[in-house]
């Protein structure tokens, strides 16, 4: 069994890639003392292989988990300027979050290109990928929990408990909660709608979007364009990055 991680700002996602296939496990907050209780059930892996956006610190944490574990170091692996057929359009290939590298790669695998990627995390990334590999770059705005927390602490009168998750409901808000909710997802929706649009000329075709990350169903129902939710995706690009061989890995 091999062991693949997808550390975020916030939280850890892991799968299993063993010879009878793909399995992927579950998201774990990245603030936990402990791993992941599911973690002392699964045999020793072989390789613990992933990717780390959460800085040294939470590396180190891990680390230790896995050590503790298994006695197994992680593998982390980084952004390079070119990976199976795609072109990083970085002018520092290694600046590119890892993240959106194994993205790109594992869309280009499944042959979904012409794509927009979006990873819907705590920071929501758009990426642009073209027919042919070429990366055309992307941006990077404020997810929607970061959203939510600016206008707590940069206003006096916003103020509301939490925002609802599930279906987007009426269009406005009839209370502080549900205007933030709608305000939120309008926002990111339109971003999503801007980078289609661009992405289309750009590709000169109908580019499909495809979303992964934790808020990936809450945004899709304010999408016009239909999209294909894929939650490992990254963790699908690490394992192939990895040299991580496995039926299951396909889209």
């Amino acid at each position: 069994m091999i062991l693949v991680l997808d550390a975020g700002n916030s939280r850890l996602k892991w799968a299993e890639s063993r010879p009878d296939g793909w399995f992927p496990g579950s998201s774990f907050p990245l603030t936990g003392d402990a791993p992941p209780v599911e973690w002392q059930a699964l045999a020793r892996p072989e390789r613990v292989v992933g990717g780390s956006v959460a800085g040294a610190s939470a590396g180190e944490r891990i680390a230790a988990w896995t050590r503790a574990q298994w006695g197994r170091e992680p593998e982390w692996l980084g952004s390079t300027a070119e990976a199976f057929g795609v072109r990083n359009a970085y002018r520092e290939p290694a600046r590119l979050g890892i993240d959106r590298w194994a993205a790109l790669l594992s869309a280009h695998r499944a042959e979904l290109a012409p794509v927009c990627i979006v990873d819907c995390g705590s920071a929501i990334t758009v990426d642009v990928l073209a027919r042919d590999g070429r990366h055309l770059g992307g941006w990077i705005a404020p997810g929607r929990g970061m959203m939510g927390q600016c206008l707590l602490t940069g206003t006096a009168d916003i103020r509301f408990e939490t925002v609802a998750s599930g279906s987007p409901g009426a269009l406005f808000g009839r209370d502080t909660a549900e205007a933030v909710e709608g305000g939120t997802r309008a926002a990111l929706a339109g971003l999503v709608e801007r980078a289609l649009r661009e992405a289309d000329t750009l590709c000169e075709d109908s580019v499909a979007c495809l979303l992964t990350g934790g808020d990936a169903e809450w945004l899709a129902p304010g999408i016009s364009r239909q999209c294909r939710i894929v939650p490992d995706l990254v963790l699908r690009g690490l394992a192939q990055l990895a040299g991580v061989h496995s039926s299951g890995i396909d889209l």
